[in-house]
């Protein structure tokens, strides 16, 4: 908390006192603090994560004009990845040992370290307690057995205790107050780790516990009106909630023990109150451009759709004509009013960012196939800023922006005229720094990937190259995909490169039980077939999605509104006029998908768009 234009920092060994074990030290820039191996340890004031490793966090803070990093180092578990927005006293780790803590300008952080009380013990036995150092009246005298509360703060007590010459003013268990030699005293050390065991809740009802990781046998089945304990330390246990995949060893109230999914845990307390059931969405969708004339249709004429999704283009200023913008404040003032008009009107609002979001006409990278992976961090490290901000002016607006997309059709060969491709490892890099990001300001938006449009070979390798890159905690909510030139019958002409099924089996063997997006789909280069084909060949293609894979697809979203959007066959002509009977048909086919998630909250996936 700030203080008279500073700040106080909580001690981060929760349920210790903190004591100062070694003072600060100029040359390391850091002090020591006692701390238990195993001690739960928090962060000392509210800030962003912007740099971890194995065994340290380190927050950053402003206050006025001046940036400061909080380092809590020597953890032997973090709990936290970068981009997180903490809370004071919210759980970062555990400790291995003492712990330290530096505060970067570079200053020292005694003073600043809130006064929790310093306890001592006396070395000898019948030790004088007297009313002033030196040669006050005795008072008293305290024994071994005695364990004091040091009057005089951390630093103060640190410097004196053990030192010929020194008296500590004290105050005994019974409450009287006076002084002792500080050479006869030392530390009282640091009881043992007694563990908290976090109850937790299900988030949903039918969550399996097994006997084991993955195939375990079956011990039982919980749901939102049990109450499990978490077999595991504090730390690590808040470190996987939420994670998919993340595998954790439970107590039942029946006793028995097993390993359940912590995705679908919450501690007891914290969960809030489920929400009612949100409003079943249509899973089709259209992909729309702001900047195209036929691009930001009136809302009512999409009545029937679920989603729109739109290009967020930050690079490309219509005022002048020119690219490498990087100024936000127009771009919002060209973006909200359609989208607020879209979200109040019942639609969902999907945003993807790619390289005409940042990167285009941005000096000091190479061209595009000259990227190398230095280049491709120090764009997407700046990329992720860029959205950062983004996902922070909407969630402070209302939150109508409902997923957010990281690249498009990054897995295309290189060279490809609809698209930047990067490599996945580059590409894992980007997309963890993105869903950092966007995190720390609107941790329930889904954050998807780019469309791939490599198929379920190439496609589905690209995404497992891009996951083995990323941490082993983060993952985005759902893999978006542009299966074009597939679909129920591969005998059509709008199918030619085989089933749908096949993406959809390919990508969701990445991410189980999470409903992959079709960002785009639709006919490409086919101008002038008749609406009628067209109209036949995309209400068998929502259908079959509907009756045969109920809940694996979130959204599917067509390319695109307009005829001259590109080379996708448009809903309505280049004269804005209905193509029908594909028109009324698309927007009827779209009746809201059950026996899944898509659409809701949870695990899901957004979309992407075409950009050329």
């Amino acid at each position: 908390m700030a203080n008279g234009g500073g700040f106080v920092l909580t001690g981060p060994v929760r349920d210790f006192d903190n004591q100062v074990t070694r003072p600060y030290d100029p040359d390391s820039g850091s002090l020591e603090i006692a701390a238990p191996n195993g001690a739960v340890i928090i962060a000392p004031i509210a800030g962003l994560v912007v740099a971890v490793s194995a065994s340290s966090v380190a927050i950053s803070l402003r206050l006025g004009d001046q940036a400061y990093r909080v380092i809590v180092g020597n953890l032997r578990l973090v709990s936290v990845p970068v981009g997180t927005q903490l809370a004071t006293e919210q759980v970062i780790g555990e400790a291995g040992g003492n712990i330290t803590l530096a505060l970067r300008q570079v200053l020292d952080p005694t003073p600043r370290l809130a006064a929790d009380a310093v306890e001592v013990r006396p070395t000898v036995n019948n030790l004088r307690l007297r009313a002033a150092p030196v040669n006050g009246t005795v008072i008293g005298t305290v024994t071994t057995n005695d364990v004091l509360e040091s009057l005089e703060g951390r630093a103060v007590t640190l410097q004196k205790v053990g030192v010929n010459g020194q008296w500590l003013n004290v105050r005994t268990a019974a409450g009287q107050v006076g002084y002792v030699a500080a050479w006869f005293v030392r530390l009282e050390p640091l009881p043992p780790v007694t563990p908290k065991p976090l109850v937790l809740r299900p988030l949903q009802d039918n969550v399996q516990v097994l006997a084991r990781p993955i195939n375990g046998a079956l011990v039982e089945t919980i749901g939102t009106a049990d109450l499990v304990t978490s077999l595991e330390s504090e730390a690590n246990t808040r470190r996987k909630l939420g994670v998919p995949f993340e595998w954790l060893n439970v107590q039942l109230a029946t006793q028995k023990t097993g390993y359940t999914l912590a995705e679908f845990l919450g501690v007891e307390g914290e969960i809030a109150p489920p929400p009612p059931p949100p409003a079943t969405t249509p899973i089709t969708g259209v992909n729309l451009d702001i900047l195209h004339p036929l691009g930001k249709p009136a809302a009512d004429r999409m009545q029937g759709l679920g989603w729109v999704r739109l290009l967020y283009n930050v690079s490309f200023n219509p005022d002048n004509g020119t690219f490498g913008n990087t100024d936000l404040g127009p771009v919002h003032d060209r973006y909200r009013p359609v989208i607020e008009a879209y979200a109040n009107a019942g639609l969902k609002v999907l945003l993807v960012f790619t390289h005409q979001t940042y990167g285009e006409g941005q000096p000091g990278f190479p061209l595009w196939e000259q990227m190398t992976s230095q280049d491709w961090q120090t764009l997407s490290t700046t990329f992720a800023g860029i959205v950062g901000q983004i996902a922070q002016f909407y969630a402070a607006n209302g939150d109508i922006v409902h997923a957010y997309q990281i690249w498009n059709e990054q897995d295309a060969p290189v060279g490809s005229p609809a698209s930047v491709s990067v490599p996945p490892s580059d590409y894992g890099f980007m997309l963890t720094a993105s869903i950092n990001a966007i995190k720390a300001v609107a941790p329930n938006v889904p954050v998807l990937t780019g469309g791939h449009n490599s198929g379920p070979g190439n496609g589905r390798n690209y995404a497992q190259a891009t996951f083995a890159a990323m941490p082993g905690g983060v993952r985005p909510d759902g893999i978006a995909i542009h299966p074009y030139g597939r679909g129920p019958d591969p005998g059509s002409p709008y199918a030619n490169f085989g089933h749908i099924d096949d993406e959809i089996n390919a990508y969701t063997s990445l991410l189980p039980n999470t409903p992959v997006w079709f960002t785009e789909w639709g006919v490409l280069d086919r101008d002038f077939d008749p609406p009628s084909a067209i109209a036949q060949y995309a209400t068998e293609f929502v259908t079959h999605l509907k009756t045969n894979q109920p809940g694996k697809v979130a959204a599917a979203i067509w390319y695109a509104w307009a005829q001259g959007m590109d080379n996708g066959y448009g809903l309505v002509n280049s004269s804005d006029q209905p193509r029908q009977p594909l028109y009324d048909q698309f927007l009827a086919v779209g009746a809201p998908v059950t026996g899944g998630r898509a659409g809701g909250s949870g695990r899901i996936a957004g979309g992407d768009t075409r950009l050329r």
